[in-house]
C-alpha cells in the first residue's frame, strides 16, 4: 500500500511547477487519505481523468476545509466530497474543458444544482444525508444518491466506494452510463437499493454482490448486461426485487434463488436468453408476487407446485419453450384463477393450457411466436442464433 500511495504522489508532481507547492501538498494529503479508504489502489489509480479533476478541484476549491478536516478527526467530509466530485467528473462528459475557476464551465447533466459551488454536500442535487447518529457526530452522512433522468453520461467510478460507511440508496435510472460494474461494489455493504434500469451498461454481475446482505432492491433493467446470474444472489437475505429484463442474460437461473423464501417478491427476467429448466427450488419463494420469465429460452416442465404459491398474483412465462401439462385438477384450476391475476402461459408447448386462459390474458392464444414456432420448428439452440 505504502509503495502505490508513492506511487501516486509521484505522479502527481508532473504537473505542477515549485510556484504551486500548496496544492501540491494538498493533493498529496488527499490521496494518502483516499488510499487509506481503497487499499487496493494500483499506480494507475491516477491515470483516470476524472479523479485527477477530482483532486484539482478538492485542492483549489477546499483548501481551508482541507486545512480544518486534516487537524480534526472528521476526514470522512473529504472522502465524501472527493467521491462525489469524481462522479461528477466521470459521468459528465462535456465536463473535461472545465477549468480550476470554472469547474461547472459544462455539463451534460440536467440538473446540477449546487454540485461543486455550494460547500456543503448535502445541498448538491439528489445527494441525500443524514446525521452520523452512530458515532454521536454532528457530520452529515451521504445516505442516497438521487440522479435519474439527469443526463449522466459516462461510467460510474469504483470511488463511489468510499461512501461505503453510509450509502443505501443509488438511483441512476434513465441515463446514458456505460462500462461495467466493478467489483468494489462489494464493498458497500450498507447498500440497500441500487437502481441501474435504462443505461448502456455492460459486462457481468461481480459475485461480490452476494456481500450486499442489506439489499433489498436490485434493478438493472433495459441495459446491455452479458452474463449468467451468479449463484451468489441466493447469499441477499433481505432482497425484495430483482429486475434484469430486457438485457442479453444468460445461462440457467441458479437455484439459489430458492434460499430468498422470506424476502423475495418481484422476479423479472424477461426478454433475455436464460435457458434450461426453471429449478424446482423456486417453488419455495412463499412470498413472491410477481414472476415474469416470458421472452427467454427455457425448457422442461413446471415445476409441480408452482402455480400455489400463495401470494403469487401474475405470473408470465410466454414464449419460452415449456411443454408438459400447465395445469392441475379442475377444481384447483378454478381456486388458482381467481387468485392469480395474470397467468401467461402461451406460446409454449403445453398439452393443456388452464381453463379460461384467454379471459385472464386477452388474446394470449394468437400470440404471433407461437405460431411461428410451429411453423419453422424452432429449438432452444436456433434461438440462441
Amino acid at each position: 500500500i505504502l509503495l502505490g500511495v508513492l506511487v501516486l504522489v509521484a505522479l502527481l508532481t508532473v504537473d505542477f511547477g515549485a510556484n504551486e507547492s500548496l496544492v501540491l501538498l494538498r493533493k498529496r494529503r488527499l490521496v494518502h487519505l483516499i488510499s487509506s479508504k481503497l487499499p487496493s489502489l494500483s499506480e494507475n489509480y491516477l491515470n483516470d481523468e476524472s479523479r485527477r479533476q477530482a483532486l484539482h478541484w478538492m485542492a483549489n476549491s477546499r483548501a481551508n476545509e482541507i486545512s480544518i478536516w486534516f487537524g480534526s478527526a472528521d476526514r470522512y467530509r473529504i472522502v465524501q466530497q472527493y467521491s462525489l466530485a469524481t462522479f461528477y467528473f466521470a459521468s459528465n462528459k462535456l465536463s473535461k474543458n472545465a477549468t480550476a475557476a470554472n469547474f461547472t464551465s459544462k455539463t451534460s447533466w440536467v440538473r446540477s444544482d449546487g454540485w461543486l459551488e455550494e460547500p456543503d454536500e448535502c445541498k448538491w442535487y439528489g445527494v441525500e444525508c443524514m446525521k452520523d447518529v452512530l458515532n454521536d457526530s454532528d457530520s452529515n452522512l451521504v445516505v442516497g444518491l438521487n440522479l435519474s433522468q439527469n443526463g449522466l453520461m459516462g461510467s460510474i467510478p469504483l470511488d463511489l466506494a468510499l461512501l461505503s460507511d453510509s450509502l443505501s440508496v443509488l438511483d441512476l435510472i434513465s441515463n446514458r452510463l456505460t462500462g461495467k460494474i466493478s467489483s468494489v461494489l462489494g464493498n458497500m455493504s450498507l447498500l440497500q437499493s441500487l437502481h441501474l434500469d435504462r443505461n448502456e451498461l455492460t459486462g457481468s454481475l461481480p459475485s461480490h454482490i452476494g456481500l450486499l446482505t442489506h439489499l433489498q432492491h436490485l434493478t438493472a433493467s433495459h441495459n446491455d448486461f452479458q452474463f449468467s446470474l451468479p449463484t451468489e444472489l441466493g447469499l441477499l437475505s433481505k432482497l425484495q426485487r430483482l429486475d434484469f429484463q430486457k438485457n442479453s442474460l444468460l445461462g440457467p437461473l441458479p437455484s439459489e434463488l430458492g434460499l430468498l423464501t422470506t424476502s423475495l417478491k418481484t422476479l423479472q427476467l424477461s426478454h433475455n436468453n436464460i435457458f434450461g429448466q426453471l429449478p424446482n427450488s423456486i417453488e419455495r419463494l412463499r412470498l413472491l408476487e410477481w414472476l415474469d420469465l416470458s421472452y427467454n429460452v427455457l425448457t422442461g416442465s413446471l415445476p409441480s407446485k408452482l402455480e400455489n404459491l400463495p401470494n403469487l398474483s401474475i405470473m408470465r412465462l410466454r414464449n419460452n419453450f415449456l411443454k408438459g401439462e400447465a395445469g392441475s385438477n379442475d377444481a384447483r384450476r378454478k381456486q388458482t384463477q381467481q387468485r392469480i391475476q395474470e397467468w401467461d402461459l402461451s406460446g409454449n408447448f403445453f398439452s393443456d393450457l388452464p381453463i379460461d386462459r384467454d379471459r385472464l390474458v386477452p388474446g394470449a392464444s394468437r400470440s404471433p411466436r407461437t405460431q411461428e414456432k410451429r411453423e419453422r420448428k424452432i429449438t432452444p439452440d436456433t434461438c440462441l442464433e
